[in-house]
């Protein structure tokens, strides 16, 4: 399986911005350590303000958003003129795909600004079932 790390690597990288991670890991408390406790990666590039990302899968975002508004770090990041976007990954038909969502402003609101592709529903019914039903009824009385 590819990592929300490496898949978030991937699409920066390839939107043109500089992106490397900035967690560490702690042998002793065999933990990772998050910069400020809540950013995985940092992205840069030029004209556009820094870029604080934390990384995970589309089940968690809203828990590290939760995570996030609560960090005394995140208000000191956000005043400095950066930015900080929380990114969850999911596979939809085969193909991983990312909804981000940025917080913004003094009162930290959360925009969503990439949304995820929605799941394709299998109908109940095959191609042709929808009527076999009064088909069937229609050849008995006959």
């Amino acid at each position: 399986m590819t990592s929300p790390t490496e898949l978030t690597l991937r699409h920066y990288r390839t939107a043109g911005f500089m992106v490397d991670v900035v967690e560490r890991w702690i042998p002793g408390a065999n933990i990772r350590r998050d910069l400020f406790g809540i950013i995985d990666l940092v992205a840069i590039a030029v004209d556009e303000p820094l870029l604080g990302i934390q990384a995970t899968s589309l089940s968690n975002v809203s828990t590290r958003i939760v995570k996030a508004r609560a960090s005394s770090g995140l208000a000191v990041w956000l005043r400095t003129g950066a930015r900080f976007i929380v990114i969850g990954w999911a596979k939809r038909d085969g193909r991983w795909h990312p909804k981000i969502v940025e917080l913004t402003g003094a009162e930290m609101a959360a925009k969503v600004t990439t949304e995820m592709p929605r799941k394709k529903r299998k109908s109940r019914w095959a191609p042709g079932d929808l009527f076999a039903d009064l088909e069937n009824e229609t050849n008995e009385t006959r």
